[in-house]
């Protein structure tokens, strides 16, 4: 049991690893931003010599946005926050791509994009559900990815990867109880903020239970917040805010817990 719980050596994650991506590559699958290479390739031109690279890339604009928003967002974060030790965690990716979004709304002719492959939306159900919240922290819909994406976290840290999951499905029935629509639950649209707060607070210590369920509670009651209210509609939704502000939020509350009770 111990060896479970602990990280993975090189020998058993990277094999792991490489059997999970051609699984993705065999059933046709992309994994997160990755799928950007290829349209980058494409909008260099690589459609004249290879038919792979033959596609509208135009309608991947948005994926290219957050890409963008996540390259200058690290940039930030490694030069500016964490030699400050500050835990902004996703926060600079978030206010970028939500100034980008907001600026070609409003400065330019480029509409929303427009909705994607149906097919998501037929496989999703009770089943997945939990597994689609991991999904959806790398913006790839389909219960493949969020297996791939799970098996990912569990070579990493299996607790945070268990953690995660209980975290997925804990945000569901929350989610349920305040009546948001079934379809969106299914696609962890309500998970992935959960997820990434389990993954922040997971541990071997029975301790570490209690601030995940805390911190997973707070975030998703804030993510339902924010939807129900709909004030981030013109900056292109909540993205991970909920996480990063439930996440200050326990870590707020531990760090006075641990100082006045020691726990």
């Amino acid at each position: 049991m111990e060896f479970i719980l602990q990280p993975w050596p090189w020998y058993i994650g990277g094999p792991i690893i490489a059997i999970v991506m051609l699984l993705l590559i065999y059933f046709g699958k992309s994994f997160g931003f990755s799928s950007n290479f290829r349209t980058i390739c494409s909008a260099l031109g690589g459609g004249k010599s290879c038919d792979f690279f033959s596609f509208d890339w135009k309608s991947q604009k948005w994926n290219l946005l957050f890409l963008v928003g996540a390259i200058i967002g690290g940039f930030v974060s490694v030069h500016f926050f964490i030699k400050r030790n500050i835990p902004v965690f996703t926060l600079p990716f978030i206010l970028l791509t939500w100034c980008l979004i907001y600026g070609i709304h409003h400065f330019t002719t480029i509409g929303p994009a427009t909705a994607g492959n149906t097919q998501t939306l037929l496989e999703t159900n009770d089943l997945f559900t939990s597994t689609n919240g991991f999904g959806e922290v790398i913006f790839q819909g389909g219960p493949m990815s969020g297996i791939i994406f799970f098996i990912a976290v569990f070579i990493g840290s299996p607790a945070a990867a268990l953690y995660g999951l209980a975290a997925s499905i804990f945000s569901a029935e929350i989610s349920n109880l305040f009546g948001e629509p079934v379809e969106q639950i299914h696609m962890g649209l309500f998970g992935f903020n959960a997820v990434l707060t389990a993954i922040v607070f997971a541990g071997t210590k029975r301790i570490d239970g209690f601030w995940v369920l805390l911190g997973v509670f707070i975030t998703v009651l804030i993510d339902v917040l924010f939807v129900k209210t709909n004030i981030f509609a013109s900056f292109g939704g909540v993205l991970t805010f909920p996480f990063v502000l439930g996440t200050w939020c326990t870590l707020f509350i531990k760090k006075y817990t641990d100082r006045f009770f020691g726990i």
